[in-house]
């Protein structure tokens, strides 16, 4: 049987899928940039957002809490991005 990874082992492993986090949330603020540039006016969307938390509550791969206190920071970040956008303009 094989030994149980370590602690230096364990958290480089979570430094790695952290930087592909931290890679695809930047992809989606990018993507979140863009499409507020395209709305008639800013400001988040309580339906769009209940529909992505159902949908990913939905695959059962984390307790729901989790991803509405995870999603909601996602959101709260894509909307800070576009109104930040449309200042610049």
């Amino acid at each position: 049987m094989a030994d149980a990874p370590d602690l230096a082992t364990l958290r480089a492993a979570i430094d790695v899928l952290d930087d592909h986090l931290l890679g695809l949330l930047a992809q989606r603020l990018d993507l979140a940039r863009t499409l507020g540039a395209l709305k008639a006016k800013p400001g988040r969307d309580p339906h769009r957002e209940a529909e992505i938390v159902a949908r990913l509550t939905a695959q059962g791969l984390v307790s729901p809490e989790l991803i509405s206190l995870i999603w909601q920071a996602f959101f709260a970040a894509s909307d800070h991005v576009q109104r930040e956008n449309r200042q610049t303009f």
